[in-house]
């Protein structure tokens, strides 16, 4: 059976309304997709590294969002998406809808907006969804392998600038030569769904979903002897301190970090509080949305 696309992903999770006007869009326009967004009472808009368009009801893509002839979502079809993202079983969606996101097949995650209710902190009177395509690129790893080789290494990117995409080819790449545990906490990096991992990560990559970064990495330490341990997005002290326990255990780790720059590295508190405890021996800095997966420097920071 062939794989769907990402996009195909996508349009398997909107009401058909906006499913029959995505299948129309020309898909080599919609090669360096990155984002469809729902919003209640306005366009569907897709968003580009470089652009953004609005969606028509013919399955065209306008610079307009005011054209009559945009796509306009209705409140009854965030309601009906978010259904169908739940498999129309909200109650069993809780931790979800509290972390207000979704992981579908591919990778693709869909952030959902709404109000949070008092006492439960659970999303409800949804007024938008944001879906954010995954893709692989083979290859954008490579010049962080031959560059650091086994070593720590902090990846460093803004928004959509292409750190998990990144993440997925350094498992392939170092996953073919060292034991690797990837701490995948949504699925999103391996394309893990039931079990079955989909996504090139490597030979030798390990996969530890459904939990905490910190407790990934302590589970990965005692039961699966990595040589690099693989997670995104650190954000914690947990993780800050799981991360030191680590190295000290013989690990090395590649992580990722929202931060702009290096300079941006160093003034927030995690991964500044890493670097100065010389968990990493280099950073690796990319170019920004505009250019996603893209390197603009590998920086060693050891001796900094």
């Amino acid at each position: 059976m062939q794989r769907c696309t990402s996009y195909e992903v996508v349009a398997g999770h909107v009401p058909e309304r906006v499913r029959s006007a995505m299948m129309k869009v020309d898909r080599a326009g919609v090669e360096k997709l990155s984002e469809v967004r729902l919003r209640s009472g306005r366009a569907v808009s897709y968003v580009f590294p470089e652009k953004i368009k609005f969606l028509t009801v013919r399955g065209q893509l306008t610079d307009n969002p005011e054209s009559a002839e945009c796509l306009v979502v209705r409140a009854c079809d965030i309601s009906e998406c978010v259904s169908m993202l739940s498999h129309y079983s909200l109650h069993s969606c809780e931790r979800q809808l509290k972390e207000g996101c979704f992981v579908l097949k591919n990778g693709v995650r869909a952030g959902v907006s709404g109000t949070y209710s008092a006492g439960t902190h659970i999303l409800r009177d949804f007024t938008g969804v944001n879906f954010r395509i995954s893709r692989e690129v083979r290859g954008c790893a490579d010049k962080i392998f031959t560059s650091a080789g086994l070593a720590s290494i902090i990846i460093a990117g803004e928004v959509n600038s292409g750190k998990t995409t990144v993440l997925r080819d350094i498992c392939r790449v170092f996953g073919r030569y060292f034991k690797i545990s990837l701490i995948d906490t949504t699925g999103e990096i391996s394309f893990q769904e039931g079990g079955e991992v989909t996504s090139d990560i490597g030979v030798m990559t390990d996969v530890i979903c459904g939990t905490d970064r910190a407790d990934g990495i302590k589970t990965a330490l005692k039961t699966l002897s990595p040589d690099i341990i693989v997670c995104d997005e650190i954000s914690s002290e947990e993780d800050v301190f799981a991360i030191i326990g680590g190295i000290g255990s013989g690990a090395r780790f590649i992580a990722s970090v929202h931060a702009g720059s290096f300079q941006d590295l160093l003034k927030r508190d995690v991964s500044r509080k890493l670097i100065s405890a010389c968990a990493f021996d280099c950073a690796v800095i990319l170019k920004g949305r505009e250019y996603p997966a893209e390197i603009a420097e590998i920086r060693n920071i050891k001796n900094d």
